[in-house]
């Protein structure tokens, strides 16, 4: 279907892929290759159902992101408008679901952003349990920042939940798109951000800053 196409994400083999339909549909679908599929020449089949958008109106799935594995999928909805707050929605692979057929079950509460087009953008470490996500422009003249969230199983009277990991990052500018570009190595343990339009040296020559989780920080917090 040629309208998903916005964003693509795949596992680390490449066996599961997610296609996403922010402007449109405002849905995800995924998809997995089944090798017995075709006669035996194997093809890629739709796993689980269509994630559809919650709410309305908020562009569901303008950044999606996959754990390592493929089972954990995360999905941003940065809103449109200065009325919409953004939101990420994290979703895990659960078997059982569906009388054993399998499905995706959201993991944990929505991450609410305090305005929109926070999520933006976003990364994952490889298990899938810390995330970092931009606030994006928001349409005014707040500070870019890079939120941290890590699951927490124990939160939520053991049902589990997302908490923020550390304080913001931040570099006291604004409109500089910091945090538009990212990444994180595997256990989630260092940051790059790039600030591509930041004038350090010259007009718009960008700069890239590299951030490492420190757990004697702030009095052992």
């Amino acid at each position: 279907e040629w309208w998903y196409s916005y964003q693509f994400a795949s596992n680390k083999d490449g066996t599961i892929f997610a296609v996403s339909d922010p402007r449109y549909h405002e849905n995800v679908k995924i998809y997995e290759y089944n090798a017995s599929s075709n006669c035996g020449q194997g093809g890629y089949e739709q796993k689980g159902s269509t994630i559809s958008n919650p709410n309305q109106y908020v562009k569901f799935g303008t950044n999606i992101k996959f754990n390592d594995e493929g089972t954990i999928l995360f999905v941003s909805a940065p809103g449109k408008e200065n009325n919409y707050n953004a939101e990420i929605y994290v979703y895990e692979w659960n078997p059982s679901s569906n009388c054993g057929q399998g499905g995706w079950d959201q993991k944990g509460e929505k991450i609410t952003g305090s305005h929109y087009e926070e999520g933006a953008a976003l990364i994952c470490n490889k298990e899938g349990t810390i995330i970092a996500y931009n606030t994006g422009y928001g349409g005014s003249s707040t500070e870019e920042k890079v939120f941290v969230q890590e699951w927490n199983p124990s939160s939520n009277c053991g049902q589990g939940g997302w908490e923020q990991k550390g304080g913001n990052i931040d570099i006291g500018t604004s409109y500089d798109g910091f945090g538009s570009f990212m990444d994180m190595n595997g256990d989630g343990t260092i940051i790059v951000i790039g600030a591509y339009k930041e004038e350090d040296g010259g007009t718009d020559k960008g700069v890239i800053y590299v951030y490492e989780w420190n757990p004697r920080s702030n009095c052992g917090q």
